[in-house]
């Protein structure tokens, strides 16, 4: 009698039993301790590895199927999605370029308004120069008001008034006398 040990694998060589052959001298028949002994255990064994492939090749099938469906989602959005990324590309690009025209104007407005700018700094400094020299010639003017006697031009106000008024009646009785001679020249008195 032989104990020699076999491992009994799967497909996937994965261990699923052990026996160990046992040869008797009086029948000479080779058996496995823990294993099949009969030809119904054999029809039973094949029937769980029939099973086992049966659900083996579903999996296969469930997986190649969802391979096929994701394959086919991929080709479609890859169908849908490209023409989109083309025609959103060709919107970008005309964008870019209305945005650059856009940039374009913005810095000739900036440039305008920079000399526009320069322009009015200048003026700026046109009336300062205006009020500075103004306002010396104000200042000078309110000077020289201060330096005014009031009390002697209220006196040479008086003397002026005093001058002209003899003046004044002089040219009253001139005038009224050119007017009385005219007056009988054209037949008009006066009155």
């Amino acid at each position: 009698m032989s104990n020699e040990v076999n491992t009994i694998t799967d497909n996937n060589n994965e261990i699923i039993g052990s026996a160990r052959e046992i040869t008797s001298p009086e029948e000479n028949e080779t058996t496995a301790v823990g294993m099949v002994k009969t030809d119904a255990d054999s029809i039973r064994l094949l029937n769980e590895l029939v099973q086992l492939q049966k659900k083996t090749a579903t999996r296969q099938l469930i997986a190649m199927t969802a391979s096929v469906i994701i394959a086919v989602c991929f080709a479609i959005a890859l169908i849908i999605v490209v023409p989109m990324v083309v025609r959103m590309s060709k919107e970008v690009s005309a964008m870019a370029a209305s945005t650059q025209d856009l940039v374009k104007e913005a810095e000739e407005l900036i440039t305008q308004a920079d000399d526009s700018l320069k322009g009015i700094d200048s003026m700026i400094e046109n009336v300062n120069k205006v009020v500075v020299d103004n306002t010396q010639a104000v200042t000078e003017a309110i000077s020289n008001i201060q330096n005014i006697d009031i009390d002697q031009l209220n006196e040479a106000i008086r003397n002026l008034s005093d001058a002209v008024e003899p003046l004044a009646k002089l040219n009253n009785s001139i005038s009224s006398g050119v007017s009385g001679i005219f007056g009988k020249v054209t037949g008009n008195d006066g009155n």
